[in-house]
């Protein structure tokens, strides 16, 4: 699939402080919590779904799914979304969802989760398209008659289990391996033999992040949430930006480039505005997430954000006499977050449609 900067203004927010590493799995990147316990079971029963219903009337989301490049099957019953995520070892439950009111055109249903939301809408009778609000593009799904056999039985339990469904959970669905120089094969030759029945939590942890953390993918985490530890990967030498490492830069900015003048400040302190000499604005932009204090979704961030630009980016400064000579767009510190609002910003500044990335799913690992 290929997706491009719209022509006008159209936004997930993962959060502030470099929330975008933290992400719960079904959200972009790839964070891998490990459920509960780090010897957790690697399989918990399951029940098929109904098979579609005429809830919605034709083209129904009702129905089992299976996610097409990510080892994702969906379930939908009723109001209830639930979600599997799959290996060829593995299923676990993964996060679930309510449906937060009638379908909308087409079918399509808003589900809300805890801190997320996501929209998925019926391509006919067989296929449908899965968004994460705040995740660029649209997952494909088909439909399938039951779940897979491995999502209705207990798996193995214990430290080597745990370990065998890490170790294959990132080698079906990592994609920089080779980008990162990381033999994944060698990783787990090295490691495993030092997995038995009698690791403890504690030191299976110790043996996951060293596994990961040559990766050096700031995308990349290991949350143990019983043991209340987690890690997360960067780059040698990355100084990751923070809200005081903001805030000290902001003033530094302001002192040397604008005399000691305070930038015009907007979403929360995440973005700042202000004229420059000869007509050249200058867009400071902190982070994509976290415009509006306490939310937890992407539809107030873009609202703010919409309501921001237009304070901004306005007709006097993009046209005629009065219009900018140039504009910086400043995001040198910026903390990450939303892709969504990143475009959002983007379509402000162009009257047509630019390739943003290009994305392809991998259906199988081999």
């Amino acid at each position: 699939m290929s997706t491009s900067v719209p022509a006008a203004p159209p936004g997930a927010r993962r959060g502030r402080n470099g929330a975008a590493r933290r992400g719960v799995l079904v959200a972009a990147g790839t964070v891998l919590a490990l459920l509960g316990s780090l010897s957790a079971a690697v399989a918990a029963p399951a029940t098929a779904a109904a098979p579609p219903g005429p809830a919605y009337g034709g083209a129904s989301v009702e129905g089992l799914w299976r996610m097409d490049g990510y080892g994702t099957v969906v379930s939908v019953q009723g109001h209830e979304l639930r979600t599997w995520d799959t290996t060829a070892l593995s299923c676990l439950p993964g996060p679930g969802a309510r449906s937060a009111g009638a379908p909308g055109p087409g079918g399509a249903v808003r589900f809300e989760g805890e801190g997320y939301a996501l929209t998925m809408a019926p391509r006919g009778s067989d296929r449908a398209g899965l968004r994460i609000h705040g995740s660029l593009g649209t997952r494909s799904l088909d439909r399938i008659a039951e779940l897979p056999q491995r999502c209705g039985r207990p798996g193995p339990t214990g430290p080597v289990a745990t370990f065998d469904v890490f170790w294959q959970t990132f080698a079906e669905n990592y994609a920089f391996f080779d980008r990162r120089g990381v033999d994944w094969d060698a990783m787990r030759a090295r490691y495993r033999p030092g997995v038995h029945a009698g690791t403890t939590p504690e030191e299976l942890f110790g043996i996951l992040s060293a596994m990961t953390e040559p990766l050096q993918d700031a995308h990349v985490g290991l949350s143990a949430t019983d043991l209340g530890r987690s890690s997360f990967g960067q780059r040698t030498g990355t100084v990751l930006p923070d809200d005081a490492y903001d805030a000290r830069t902001r003033a530094f900015i302001e002192r040397r480039s604008f005399g000691g003048t305070p930038l015009e400040t907007h979403a929360d302190g995440a973005i700042g505005y202000a004229e420059l000499p000869g007509g050249i604005g200058y867009l400071r932009i902190g982070r994509f997430a976290g415009y509006t204090p306490g939310s937890t979704g992407t539809d107030a961030d873009a609202a703010e954000l919409d309501r921001v630009l237009d304070r901004i980016v306005t007709r006097a400064r993009t046209q005629g006499t009065t219009a900018w000579r140039g504009l910086i767009v400043d995001v040198r510190v910026n903390q990450g977050g939303s892709d969504e609002l990143g475009l959002q910003i983007a379509a402000r500044l162009t009257d047509h449609g630019y390739p943003a990335y290009r994305k392809q799913a991998r259906n199988d690992p081999r």
